[in-house]
């Protein structure tokens, strides 16, 4: 789904699940998160260090985002929606 991200590199079930793949020197990109109803957690591969880096913060969907990389090595953004447990109506 290279639509989804300027760095052409995605993979997504849109609107829950996303990788995006920033290849080597990209700096930042700008993501396509409109079909997001609610936050995701964003963690990182460095494919270099075999290292996952999860990110202290979540995203909010609903628009276009923009995320930097932790590293100017190729890096895997994945990001993955919030499942928010239901209410006790009791």
């Amino acid at each position: 789904r290279g639509d989804l991200t300027t760095t052409r590199f995605c993979l997504a079930k849109t609107g829950f699940e996303y990788l995006v793949y920033y290849p080597h020197f990209t700096e930042k990109a700008t993501i396509d998160l409109t079909q997001v109803d609610g936050e995701l957690n964003i963690q990182w591969f460095i494919p270099s260090q075999n290292r996952w880096i999860k990110a202290p913060q979540v995203i909010r969907g609903g628009y276009f985002s923009v995320i930097e990389s932790p590293t100017f090595m190729d890096a895997i953004l994945y990001l993955t929606i919030i499942r928010k447990k239901k209410k006790n109506l009791e």
